[in-house]
């Protein structure tokens, strides 16, 4: 079913890079599904390669892969994303969440990562497990080992990148359009009509109309679905973060309070790496404070702590502050059994008195080191002892210099817009983020710029568009 819900947007980094000058394109990267190939995958005579790895300058993470065009010989022709990390060797693969056509199948050991489409036409894939050290992506075809995939392969085209989804859906007042234009009638001296038809629908990719799925029994399909669909979309009240985002340049850099908070970087808190702040499993990175007879439990979930009469504590040593830096340090902490109730909470060398009682609370401080002082500690300095409970222990520090991510990286609307040069590169159109029907997706641009933005308030903003189907 046709239908608009949050729609996503799925740029394309190859397509950018050459626009760029840094991708040198060829028919496997070109966007255009139509410009399709053959390629011999026999296991045969060459097991391990079924297609050249296809590589992408870090632009920044992908999110998502897609193979358009393909048609497979009954469902064992395998397709697997490889990584390779600075020593140039290519290591493995990451994890990857099935879209569209990409349900496991693994028909043997020796094929390892690689996913067996039940369908010819398209497969889309989430990428959910890129690490930092991924330097370079590349796909990977690889035929089946029992054989059955030895033979010609048709693959049209690779997209990848990051997919964008708006942060609402679009107004009621949208309009689905299905164009049959390009045809011009002429009346004739005698009364009777002359058309001369341009174009009446997507050209398809081989025996597979675009965007269809086909099992391997299925006939060849001279049949398609015909016309140009279009999708005129507005959208109000969208907040300026989600719009422009607060940084439009490649770099991190910052002299300027944003005012956007923890999630944005620039003057604001980010998380830092803290060694076991959730007990998830065990207290590992945790010890009696020196000097105290306090006992450590794990106790599900949380640290479990033994105070004595006087003095007694927690000791965490793996996190030294930076000195000038400005810190938040926040904590769950609460009695067990007759406790201290006038608790202190040190990082930093900075100390903060904190009343605990028997519910569970979370207590934040914020600091500036002044001296090198090693560790976070919760003790108390008198009383008659008992037991308190630690848990959700986070450092987050303000980034004076950086934000956290550049044009490329943000997930906002005008990051999207800058890496389709305003709507003129084609990108994957999904109507519905939810919705993964075959007939839900379409290779589409941003028509006659027609894109608008327009401030209805401080920092909100209304954006109306039209979006046609491409080929």
């Amino acid at each position: 079913m046709q239908g608009v819900g949050t729609p996503r947007f799925y740029t394309n980094d190859f397509t950018f890079g050459a626009a760029c000058g840094i991708t040198i394109l060829d028919k496997l990267i070109d966007g255009n599904q139509v410009n399709s190939d053959n390629y011999t995958l026999s296991m045969s005579s060459n097991p391990g390669i079924g297609a050249e790895y296809y590589r992408t300058p870090n632009y920044d993470r992908p999110n998502y892969f897609a193979v358009l065009g393909h048609q497979f010989p009954a469902k064992y022709a395998g397709i697997r994303l490889n990584f390779t990390k600075a020593d140039g060797q290519w290591d493995g693969w990451p994890e990857v969440e099935p879209l569209v056509n990409f349900d496991a199948q693994t028909l043997s050991l020796d094929e390892e990562g690689f996913v067996f489409p039940e369908y010819s036409g398209f497969s889309i894939a989430k990428i959910i497990g890129a690490s930092s050290d991924d330097l370079y992506h590349g796909v990977k075809f690889q035929a089946g080992t029992d054989g059955q995939a030895d033979g010609i392969s048709r693959i049209g085209t690779i997209f990848y990148g990051r997919f964008y989804d708006m942060t609402a859906s679009p107004n009621l007042s949208l309009t689905l359009g299905m164009e049959f234009g390009k045809t011009k009638e002429t009346t004739t001296y005698n009364g009777s009509s002359i058309s001369n038809t341009m174009w009446t629908k997507p050209p398809g990719t081989g025996r597979t109309p675009p965007w269809t799925l086909i099992g391997p029994s299925s006939q060849n399909l001279g049949e398609s679905i015909v016309g140009r669909r279009t999708w005129d979309l507005s959208f109000s009240f969208l907040n300026d973060s989600d719009v422009f985002g607060p940084n439009q340049m490649l770099s991190t850099y910052s002299e300027t309070d944003t005012g956007y908070g923890d999630d944005i970087g620039a003057l604001g808190f980010s998380t830092v790496p803290f060694t076991n702040g959730t007990f998830d499993d065990n207290y590992d990175g945790w010890e009696p404070i020196p000097g105290s007879s306090s006992e450590l439990t794990h106790a599900t979930d949380k640290l479990q702590i033994s105070m004595p009469a006087g003095f007694g504590g927690v000791h965490q040593t793996e996190e030294d502050a930076i000195i000038g830096k400005t810190y938040q340090v926040s904590a769950d902490i609460w009695q067990g059994t007759t406790a201290n109730t006038d608790i202190v909470m040190t990082f930093g060398g900075k100390n903060e008195i904190l009343v605990i009682s028997d519910t569970q609370q979370k207590f934040t401080m914020e600091i500036t080191p002044e001296t090198l002082t090693a560790g976070f500690n919760i003790h108390s300095t008198s009383g008659d002892g008992g037991t308190i409970f630690l848990d959700n222990v986070e450092v987050k520090i303000n980034n004076y210099d950086n934000f956290n991510d550049n044009i490329l990286s943000d997930d906002n609307f005008f990051s999207f817009w800058h890496k389709t040069l305003g709507g003129n590169l084609p990108f994957i159109f999904q109507p519905d983020n939810t919705n993964f029907d075959p007939d839900q997706f379409a290779l589409a641009k941003i028509a006659n710029n027609s894109m608008k933005v327009t401030q209805t308030a401080f920092n909100v903003y209304d954006i109306s568009l039209k979006i046609e189907e491409a080929w």
